[in-house]
């Protein structure tokens, strides 16, 4: 996935699962229902390390196939460098994590829960367990090592908001606001993350 840019990368619908390490002095707090209403705009030049990351409570994948986040211990660390219309991104997320798969995610694996595990190390890197339940399957990640890197560039098309070019190709729309040394960013997609990161 191409972390942001001009900003950073990332995975959000729903309200976002807290984590982090603590708000500093004048940090916001991490939305992860950040969208085009909440992008400010403003400066991204310089070097950054994340501050904090929110993960959405849910993720949507249509056709009924919704996964909730029953509980969540994850940490985001890293960094990002921007430097004209140029960034380089990298971010490692940690911890563990268990979700609830809807019936209708079930039944696209025949209501085989086991055989959901493969696309939830996709999104999220781990050892990955699934079981049946009610009305779904409940699966469990740990040892979660999830480890983002993107270089690129962007234009900037409206207040807050990012055309993001990674150098693996394609293009990715970002939001983005700063406040004071602060900055929140998010991919405009469902299921991203939002990203809190401080200018050093």
């Amino acid at each position: 996935e191409g972390e942001g840019e001009g900003e950073g990368e990332g995975e959000g619908e729903g309200e976002g699962e807290g984590e982090g390490e603590g708000e500093g002095e004048g940090q916001p707090a991490c939305d992860a229902d950040f969208g085009v209403a909440d992008a400010c705009g403003g400066l991204l030049e310089g070097a950054h390390d994340i501050a904090d990351a929110c993960f959405p409570s849910t993720v949507d994948f249509g056709g009924g196939c919704v996964l909730s986040v029953a509980e969540q211990a994850l940490t985001t660390t890293g960094t990002l460098v921007v430097s004209g219309t140029s960034f380089a991104y990298a971010a490692t997320t940690t911890g563990t994590v268990t979700v609830n798969a809807s019936a209708a995610c079930a039944a696209t694996v025949g209501n085989n829960c086991a055989l959901l595990t493969p696309a939830l190390n996709e999104l999220l890197a781990g050892d990955w367990a699934c079981s049946a339940a009610v009305p779904g399957c409940v699966c469990s990640g740990t040892n979660i090592n999830e480890t983002d890197e993107s270089t690129g560039t962007f234009v900037i098309v409206a207040t807050g908001q990012l055309l993001v070019t990674p150098t693996t190709g394609g293009t990715e729309d970002w939001l983005y606001c700063t406040e004071g040394n602060f900055v929140t960013l998010r991919e405009d997609t469902g299921g991203a993350p939002t990203t809190i990161l401080t200018r050093d």
